[in-house]
């Protein structure tokens, strides 16, 4: 395997875990599906996260939560991590 491709390898694979059922027979174990992946940042302060869904890919970024710059204007600082609802597809 090139660096490269190892550089494109995900540092984290997402699960969605379904317990067995009350019925189950005693020994059977939790099904594991896998549902995504998150690769790092290039700063390390946080992970791009996409999830397999029905409707399709679903990107998600994962941010550090941090203090805020404090605004050197007179103008509020606006966040570009804040998603504008009508933004939202589903």
């Amino acid at each position: 395997m090139t660096d490269s491709q190892k550089s494109n390898l995900p540092g984290m694979l997402a699960y969605r875990v379904d317990d067995p059922a009350a019925d189950a027979p005693e020994g059977t174990k939790s099904r594991w599906q896998p549902i995504g992946a998150a690769w790092e940042h290039k700063d390390g302060k946080g992970y791009q996260l996409i999830l397999e869904t029905p409707a399709g890919r679903v990107p998600i970024q994962l941010r550090r939560n941090e203090p805020k710059p404090e605004a050197t204007s007179d103008e509020p600082y606006e966040d570009p991590m804040i998603i504008n609802p009508e933004d939202i597809p589903f």
